[in-house]
């Protein structure tokens, strides 16, 4: 019954973007993005009204108790805010209309329930620095348009369970509290009864766990760090529960916990100690843990392509060995969405982008598909996220869920770190990571992209408001073309470079990487700056130069057109220098052809004078040198000669090219 309920809702979903005539890539990318339903509702976010603002979620302490049978919760939650305003008589709160409200108790005179906001007039005026608590008792049945904010579901043998996933603005569909990111809570409590044999998890440590009189257990964890309302999570079942421990020295260590699924328990035993590996590296790349007074944990839930990085304990949707970068994913938002969130979720790439870069980071620390550990690995990783969709990073309307989870702000947003990782060198983005998230103006709090920029600019010592401005505003990315040639007079290894942007947008200002083959073998890597449409380098080097790569890393999300390799025929000289020559003559020939040429030098009556074959290849590149010889060794006269490439038994006829040289003696 239930697949059959999916495979109707899949049809429809279906319908629905061919009617939004946008494709299902731009509009979801992997984990949350994997969230489907939630794209049939469109809601906004909570009611920016003058007594949200001027109040400060200090606390929430919230009881749940889910009626299995009926679907519905019986829920009572405390909450105490300081006032932020001169005066204040009344305050806003953001609830759902599925959840009816029974009283409101505390600082309360009186409540009025409508649309999804509670307002609560206050039992007197308050003033600026005092705090105040309020205690509302409310019971409904989950709303369907939040379905997986919280959700009534099943484990695979059809045992009940339930589970919340309130990001972006779920937190309203099961417990009243003012639902933006913007406004963390400095603890929380949390109680969860639900009927016996049933194992109840949520974020921070377990206090206790206390029997009821109708055979209930009522579970208590305490999150003691500060979190957002949309970390908050609430998971229970019949769950197989185990532990491990995760060492930061031989005297130090922290709680690793797990539920999963009984079908799944030897899996997950086989699979979570990895664990120990994406702690160590994140750890090394970002600093300590944020949360190593509590635990880290993962538990099973109902969302089986998705995953959520609940504080402290993230849902994931399978238990496999193949998901080893989801959970790295969810890893790393502990650092990056949940120790320092995004203040608002037109800056979700500050929780997104970093976390998806996280797993380009564990790709260079482990290997990625079947590349050992390193940079190679990296950058294959980094290729695997390439973003060239339309398009901004800092989003313009996040009132719908899928927006705030399109594809960009994953893979633009890792790409922009993957850049400025780049722009300022590996020993200052690290010290960037590292002191972003433990400033002490934001820490466990949250934060805007400008929050972001101050670190940068300040480890780094540039300004980078050029680069953050054209990354995160513009739609599109650079398009380079660019040729070369060796300058014709002076120094034959001088090199001179033409790089132009090509693109509809204005020039894109950037550090390009310029990787130079040399004739002797080796190669070398210069940085140019570039930033207009176009711009001619000169660059010396110490032997000639063969071929040229612009950005051959791919360190900038660009489209690179090599001009001489698109206009080029399938053969064509590249350098004949000098020209006239007098001892040595250096040739090389661009071969798009499977064998190398060879080269039939004439004098001007079309006598064959010499033959010469190729010294060296690279990259379809081939180089020759004529001594001024003929063939049987003697010296050419001084004169005109003309050189031209040939392929030998080739059954087919080219028109290859004819060069003039000339001989002094």
């Amino acid at each position: 019954m239930k697949r059959i309920w999916l495979f109707v809702w899949v049809l429809f979903f279906s319908a629905l973007l061919k009617a939004q005539d946008k494709p299902v890539s731009s509009l979801f990318s992997t984990h949350k993005l994997q969230l489907l339903q939630q794209v049939l509702y469109r809601t906004t976010s909570p009611r920016q009204n003058l007594s949200q603002s001027e109040t400060d979620a200090q606390y929430y302490e919230i009881h749940i108790t889910p009626d299995y049978d009926l679907k519905r919760i019986r829920g009572r939650v405390r909450a105490r805010f300081r006032i932020r305003s001169d005066s204040l008589s009344f305050i806003w709160l953001d609830l759902h209309h599925s959840m009816q409200v029974q009283s409101v108790a505390g600082a309360a005179a009186s409540f009025q329930q409508s649309d999804d906001f509670l307002q609560i007039p206050l039992n007197k005026t308050y003033f600026y620095n005092d705090t105040l608590s309020v205690v509302i008792t409310y019971e409904g049945q989950p709303s369907a348009e939040g379905f997986g904010y919280f959700s009534f579901d099943t484990f695979p043998d059809d045992s009940p369970m339930i589970w919340t996933l309130s990001e972006p603005y779920g937190a309203k569909y099961w417990w009243p509290c003012k639902d933006t990111p913007g406004d963390k809570a400095d603890s929380v409590d949390i109680f969860i009864t639900v009927p016996g044999g049933q194992l109840a998890a949520s974020n921070g440590i377990l206090v206790s766990v206390t029997p009821q009189g109708d055979g209930s257990n009522t579970f208590h964890w305490k999150e003691s760090y500060p979190i957002a309302t949309y970390l908050v999570a609430a998971t229970a079942g019949p769950f197989v529960h185990f532990q491990d421990f995760y060492h930061f020295s031989a005297q130090d260590s922290m709680l690793l916990d797990y539920y999963v699924y009984p079908e799944y328990e030897s899996t997950g035993r086989a699979v979570f100690p990895q664990m120990h590996d994406y702690l160590d590296a994140l750890i090394h790349y970002f600093g300590p843990y944020p949360f190593s007074k509590e635990k880290y944990g993962m538990i099973q839930f109902g969302w089986v392509n998705g995953a959520m990085e609940h504080q402290t304990l993230t849902s994931i949707g399978k238990v496999k060995a193949g998901w080893s970068f989801v959970y790295v994913h969810e890893l790393g938002h502990q650092w990056f969405g949940d120790a320092v969130t995004c203040a608002t979720w037109r800056d979700i790439w500050l929780n997104e982008g970093f976390a998806s870069y996280s797993e380009a980071l564990y790709a260079e620390w482990a290997g990625y598909n079947g590349i050992p550990a390193g940079k190679e690995a990296y950058h294959a990783y980094m290729h695997k996220q390439r973003y060239t969709d339309d398009g901004t990073v800092q989003l313009a309307d996040t009132s719908t869920v899928a927006e705030v989870f399109a594809r960009i702000v994953y893979y633009k947003g890792s790409w922009i770190l993957h850049m400025l990782r780049h722009v300022v060198g590996d020993a200052v983005f690290f010290e960037i990571l590292k002191s972003y998230w433990q400033d002490a103006r934001w820490q466990y709090g949250s934060v805007r992209t400008e929050d972001f920029i101050k670190v940068c600019e300040a480890k780094s010592g540039k300004n980078l408001h050029p680069f953050f401005e054209q990354w995160l505003t513009r739609r599109f990315y650079p398009k380079y073309e660019f040729d070369w040639g060796v300058l014709p007079e002076g120094n034959p290894n001088s090199l001179e470079l033409t790089i132009r942007q090509t693109q509809q947008d204005q020039p894109y200002v950037m550090p390009v990487d310029i990787r130079i083959t040399l004739a002797s073998g080796k190669d070398t890597t210069v940085t140019v700056e570039n930033e207009r449409d176009e711009q001619t380098y000169r660059i010396k080097l110490n032997a000639l130069p063969v071929t040229v790569d612009l950005d051959p890393e791919e360190w900038i999300l660009r489209d690179v057109v090599n001009q001489e390799s698109m206009n080029s025929d399938l053969i064509s000289f590249k350098i004949v220098f000098p020209n006239p020559f007098q001892e040595s003559l250096t040739i090389l020939i661009k071969s798009l052809m499977a064998n190398p040429p060879t080269i039939h030098i004439y004098d001007r009556l079309g006598r064959s004078i010499k033959r010469l074959t190729s010294l060296r290849e690279l990259n379809h590149t081939y180089l020759y040198e004529w001594n001024g010889r003929n063939e049987s060794g003697n010296k050419a006269a001084s004169g005109v000669y003309f050189i031209r490439p040939e392929m030998a038994g080739s059954l087919i006829h080219y028109a290859l090219p004819v060069q003039k040289i000339v001989l002094l003696r």
